[in-house]
């Protein structure tokens, strides 16, 4: 009990620090996009300090390997497997996002909607289940926290109190599909909302009920202390064998030419696999003696112009590759 309350007192501490630095923005700054950032920053070093992750990154939108885009997420927490170690503003890989927070100052009615949307482009994205991958956690949330992201909202104050806002909250949500929901929303000094869906991830039971859909809870002094220990327990944690960068495909690829040892040989095989068998001796011989003069026809010399093109590839074979070579064209011709 005495190590239990010394964690809530560092906690409730640590909040009452969040509202000071709070306050000083608003007091401080006039042009609201200043304020935002500067609480976005806040909230970012909070999480720097308290969790284990790779690194926090601020004012990105995310992207998946199927070509979608989300909107701007304020803080993003990345995990080891995203390749870019980027700077606020910049393009980030879903796979290498282990949540997201989207920061309010004043959260109210009106902001529920704003959330939602910008939770439905977080959530809309696609993880891919990499080969090997593994995860720790409740399969119940593989559809909600595994092949998407974790998201969630945290608001220094609320116009409203815990339970209005439950009820708007709540009235919304019915409309959104249960995997573009957000996921947990923590509003300091009030209290904060767990989104438990359809019972089947986390358990969480009150009077002996397992609980479903949104759950709110009034808690003045321990709203941070909540946070932490939700992103704790309700984050499955998932390792990966292979980077996801791999299923990014660039489209372009399909455009480039391609060198490549096996293609080239296919290629020569294809162009010789139509030659009448009587010919191959006399073509093979001018192709590896170009600069020898022996008497060839018209057809054999038009062969060995055509394929030409493969001068340089085939310059350099030994006695043994053009062998192989001869052979692969007899077994083509024989299919």
């Amino acid at each position: 009990m005495q190590n239990s309350s010394k964690l809530e007192s560092y906690f409730a501490s640590y909040q009452r620090r969040l509202l000071e630095d709070f306050a000083r923005v608003r007091a401080i700054y006039s042009d609201s996009a200043v304020k935002g950032s500067n609480n976005e920053k806040i909230i970012s070093e909070f999480l720097s300090e308290h969790i284990n992750c790779n690194f926090i990154s601020n004012n990105n939108q995310i992207i998946d390997s199927l070509g979608n885009a989300s909107d701007e997420v304020d803080v993003c927490v990345c995990n080891y497997d995203q390749p870019f170690r980027t700077k606020t503003g910049e393009l980030i890989l879903c796979e290498g996002v282990d949540f997201v927070v989207q920061v309010k100052a004043v959260i109210s009615n009106n902001e529920i909607d704003r959330i939602i949307k910008n939770c439905s482009s977080v959530k809309k994205l696609s993880r891919q289940l990499t080969l090997g991958m593994t995860f720790k956690g409740y399969e119940g949330d593989s559809e909600y926290m595994v092949q998407r992201i974790p998201y969630i909202v945290f608001a220094f104050d609320s116009k409203t109190s815990i339970q209005s806002l439950f009820f708007q909250l709540r009235q919304r949500l019915k409309k959104v599909e249960l995997a573009l929901q957000p996921d947990a929303i923590f509003v300091l000094n009030k209290g904060y909302y767990i989104n438990l869906r359809d019972g089947k991830g986390a358990p969480l039971h009150a009077d002996n009920l397992l609980l479903k859909g949104v759950a709110g809870f009034e808690s003045t002094d321990f709203t941070l202390l909540e946070m932490i220990r939700y992103i704790n327990t309700y984050f499955p944690k998932i390792v990966r064998e292979h980077s996801p960068i791999s299923y990014y495909h660039n489209k372009a690829r399909n455009k480039m030419t391609v060198y490549n040892e096996l293609l080239i040989r296919r290629n020569i095989v294809k162009s010789m696999q139509y030659i009448p068998g009587d010919n191959l001796d006399d073509l093979f011989q001018m192709m590896r003696f170009p600069n020898q003069k022996s008497p060839y026809n018209d057809r054999i010399l038009n062969w060995a112009s055509q394929l030409s093109i493969f001068s340089v590839f085939l310059k350099d074979f030994t006695e043994e590759e053009w062998r192989s070579l001869r052979t692969e064209v007899n077994q083509t011709k024989t299919k």
